[in-house]
């Protein structure tokens, strides 16, 4: 019976570690301001924008993100082990909560 207690125990902190990583990386939050080019029509100036326009869609494409997510997802599954298994496997174990078995 413990067991299952702390089994779904992990599963609802892993679930709500998942909606918290989720929610930080919804598709809303990924919309890019719009540049300005209007302003300063000197050749600098319209040169310095497309860098930053460049980079700008580079940065939002949808690849780009996707590797991000996958970094994101990787190491979030990383820390939740690390967090969550040891104390998963002293359960198993028989040390318990209380320490020394």
């Amino acid at each position: 019976a413990m067991d299952g207690l702390v089994g779904a125990d992990l599963a609802y902190r892993a679930a709500r570690s998942a909606q918290h990583v989720a929610r930080h990386f919804a598709h809303s939050g990924h919309t890019l301001p719009p540049i300005d080019l209007t302003a300063g029509n000197t050749a600098t100036t319209r040169e310095g924008n497309s860098v930053i326009v460049k980079m700008a869609q580079a940065l939002g494409h949808p690849a780009c993100l996707a590797a991000v997510r996958a970094v994101a997802a990787s190491l979030a599954a990383t820390l939740v082990s690390y967090a969550y298994l040891p104390f998963h496997d002293a359960y198993r174990r028989g040390g318990g909560a209380g320490g020394g078995g």
